[in-house]
């Protein structure tokens, strides 16, 4: 059943991949948590400070995009709702 979580979420996770990709690619680090991806760090920070609530991290399907690693153990419950948020609604999230 845990597929089709997967597979219902994965247009807006591959999103969160690319955006994650580029972050790498600056710099940032990626790690693991359970079932997610969390990448912090390279432009990241740059893009959510920008963001009108000056973001600390942000969920995009299965993936968790932050500014730094303390700012995703303090917001990774929080972050963790909006996963499963994706997985029931999907593309529609």
């Amino acid at each position: 059943m845990r597929w089709l979580l997967y597979l219902w979420a994965s247009p807006t996770t591959l999103l969160g991949l690319l955006l994650g990709g580029v972050a790498l690619l600056s710099g940032g680090r990626v790690q693991r948590r359970g079932h997610t991806l969390e990448f912090h760090g390279g432009w990241l920070g740059r893009l959510l400070a920008a963001t009108p609530a000056r973001a600390t991290a942000m969920t995009v399907g299965h993936v968790i995009l932050g500014r730094h690693p303390e700012g995703l153990a303090r917001c990774r419950s929080h972050e963790r709702v909006h996963v499963r948020q994706s997985e029931m609604l999907g593309p529609l999230f």
